[in-house]
C-alpha cells in the first residue's frame, strides 16, 4: 500500500517471481535500500502497517526498536537475478558508485578528487554511475567526464525498470567500487564481482556524517579497504542482502498478502495507486 514499495521496480519484480502478471498492493512497507539498521526511517513503517526488511540484521534492529509485525524476505534484487534470463558476462573493467544524497538531503564531498583517484587506481577509464540528482548537475557530472570516465545513470527510483538496467550494467563489468559501503556494492558482490571501497569521504549535508560512517565500515568490513574477490564478495553480500530469507513463490505471496482476501481488493486499490505514481512522475518530468 506504500508508494515506495514500487521504487526501483521492487513490487513488479516480486510479483513476477510470485507468478503474477501485475503487482497487487503490498500490505505493508517494504525496505527500499540497504542500510545498517532497521531498513526504515525512524517514522517507518507507519502505524498498523507491516514491515518487510531484507536481512537478519535489519530484522534484529527492527525488533530491538520495538517494531512488531516485521518479516525478513531478502532484497528484491535477489529475486530479480533468479528470474532474469539474460546472463551474458561483459568484458568491461570497473563500475563505480559515488555516494549520493536523496530527495531531502544533499551529499557533500569532493567528486573531482574521486574522479582522479578512480582513474589512478583502476588504471584507466571507469564507468561511473551517478544517482539522478547528481547526474543532472552538469558541473558534478563533468568532473568525471573530463578525466575520461564513462558516466551513466540507471534512472529515477520511480522507474520500474531501474533494477533491470542496473543488473545489466553490473553484469557488463568485472569489478565494482564505491567510496562508501552501499546497496550497489552488495549487488556487485552477490554477482561475484570483485568489490572494494576507497576514495574521499562524502556525507549527508556535511562530511562529519561521512566520517562517522567510515569509522563504522572500517570496523565492520575491514577487508573492503582492499580488493575482495568474487567468492568472498558473494559471501559478504549474502548476509547483507538477506539471501537466507529468500522465499519460494508461494511463501512470498502469503507473506505479502497476495494469496488471501486482500488480493481481491487489488482491482480497487491498484488503479488509484498507479494513477498517483504516474501523476508524480509527470509533475517531476520523469
Amino acid at each position: 500500500m506504500h508508494l515506495s514499495n514500487s521504487w526501483y521496480g521492487h513490487a513488479a519484480i516480486l510479483a513476477r517471481y510470485a507468478g503474477l502478471d501485475h503487482p497487487p498492493p503490498i500490505w505493508g512497507k517494504l525496505q527500499h535500500g540497504w542500510n545498517v539498521a532497521t531498513g526504515f526511517t525512524p517514522n517507518e513503517p507507519p502505524p498498523l502497517m507491516r514491515g518487510y526488511v531484507w536481512s537478519g540484521r535489519n530484522l534484529s534492529c527492527a525488533r530491538q526498536r520495538g517494531l512488531r509485525g516485521v518479516t525478513a524476505l531478502g532484497a528484491p534484487f535477489l529475486y530479480l537475478i533468479r528470474t532474469e534470463a539474460h546472463r551474458v558476462r561483459g568484458s568491461l573493467g570497473t563500475i563505480a558508485y559515488p555516494f549520493h544524497g536523496w530527495e531531502r538531503q544533499e551529499a557533500v564531498g569532493d567528486h573531482a578528487a574521486l574522479a582522479r583517484e578512480l582513474r589512478e587506481r583502476e588504471g584507466g577509464a571507469v564507468t561511473v554511475s551517478l544517482y539522478w540528482r547528481e547526474y543532472e548537475r552538469e558541473p558534478l557530472r563533468d568532473a568525471y567526464v573530463q578525466v575520461g570516465h564513462r558516466v551513466i545513470c540507471h534512472g529515477h527510483r520511480e522507474d520500474p525498470t531501474f533494477l533491470e538496467r542496473q543488473l545489466r550494467e553490473l553484469r557488463m563489468h568485472r569489478r565494482v567500487v564505491a567510496n562508501r559501503v552501499g546497496t550497489a556494492l552488495w549487488y556487485g558482490g552477490i554477482l561475484e564481482r570483485e568489490i572494494a571501497v576507497y576514495g574521499p569521504i562524502m556525507g549527508l549535508e556535511d562530511t562529519s556524517e561521512g566520517e562517522k560512517f567510515r569509522a563504522l565500515q572500517e570496523e565492520r568490513w575491514p577487508e573492503l579497504s582492499g580488493d575482495v574477490q568474487g567468492s568472498r564478495a558473494r559471501e559478504l553480500a549474502e548476509e547483507e542482502l538477506g539471501s537466507g530469507f529468500v522465499m519460494d513463490p508461494g511463501e512470498l505471496q502469503q507473506a505479502l498478502g497476495w494469496s488471501s482476501w486482500r488480493r481481491s481488493l487489488s482491482p480497487i486499490f491498484a488503479p488509484p495507486l498507479r494513477t498517483l505514481q504516474a501523476a508524480k512522475r509527470a509533475f517531476h518530468g520523469w
